[in-house]
């Protein structure tokens, strides 16, 4: 199998994964204060929102950029290569109620599911969601 070696080849199997779970609206990229939110998704459907870091390595890292994700919402996964799993510490994420996803260049594998943010700010999730039918 083919390892992954920069994060933005994490993107595409990241986003097939969410349109298969429901989020058919995305937007990568995402500007959220002084963030950029590698993908965020919204399922029109469902009513909620989504939000991704993409991380090759520092999980810490990606773990406070998830914490302040949680402010625009519903949800809040990292993901991560399945070839660098063995290097985070999975229940920090759990403590927080982030998802994580291992991703492989064929398929992405939800190993914890994110739990609905209690930080949850409508007003924000609501400019999120316009920002991205705009650039959907």
């Amino acid at each position: 199998m083919r390892k992954i070696k920069k994060e933005k080849e994490l993107l595409k199997p990241i986003a097939n994964y969410l349109k298969d779970e429901g989020y058919a609206l995305q937007m990568a990229e995402a500007c959220f204060f002084d963030y950029a939110i590698d993908l965020y998704g919204y399922s029109e459907k469902k009513r909620r929102c989504v939000a991704i870091e993409l991380k090759l390595y520092d999980w810490k890292k990606a773990l406070k950029q998830a914490l302040v994700y949680q402010l625009c919402a519903d949800y809040v996964y990292v993901a991560f290569p399945e070839s660098s799993l063995t290097r985070v510490q999975i229940s920090a994420f759990s403590e927080f109620g982030i998802g994580f996803i291992a991703v492989s260049p064929d398929r992405c594998r939800q190993v914890l599911k994110a739990k609905k943010s209690i930080e949850l700010m409508s007003h924000y999730k609501s400019e999120m969601i316009k920002m991205t039918k705009r650039g959907a």
